[in-house]
């Protein structure tokens, strides 16, 4: 879900109140950590949910004049530097599997190379939903799935 048609995803911010982020980056770099059991901490990408009753609330619940909640059918085919990680439940959260940046993440994020062309997460992730998710207003998909499935 979202309120703009653009992902943006949070960094880890101390000093944010209510502590709530997406990533946590590394000189402004978000790691491949889901590739090993040892080195995976959630959160690290955009969260997704399964249409359970925790999906159903937190629609229900998000607030905003332009909100989009992004479908994307279950056997969609994802780009070879993207992984969907099934962290809980019906919680999923689609992350890198290479190196990324995040524009304003904490730190700064290493220069460009002529070797190594760094590929910003916010922008892979929209391209994604914008190509292979369906986006519907909140109460298109209200309407649309009005009970859990899950």
């Amino acid at each position: 879900m979202s309120n703009r048609p653009t992902i943006k995803l949070r960094d880890f911010d101390p000093r944010r109140e209510s502590g709530a982020y997406d990533v946590k980056t590394k000189h402004g770099v978000v790691q491949p950590i889901a590739m090993t059991s040892d080195t995976y901490q959630r959160p690290n990408g955009a969260s997704m949910q399964a249409n359970t009753s925790v999906q159903q609330k937190l629609v229900q619940g998000f607030k905003g004049t332009k909100v989009r909640v992004y479908c994307v059918p279950a056997e969609t085919a994802l780009p070879e530097d993207l992984v969907l990680v099934h962290e809980f439940g019906g919680h999923y959260s689609l992350q890198p599997k290479v190196e990324m940046t995040l524009p304003g993440g904490h730190g700064r994020a290493p220069e460009k190379s002529r070797k190594l062309m760094w590929v910003e997460l916010n922008a892979k992730l929209t391209a994604f939903y914008t190509s292979q998710a369906s986006a519907l207003t909140k109460e298109d998909w209200q309407k649309q799935y009005p009970e859990a499935t899950e």
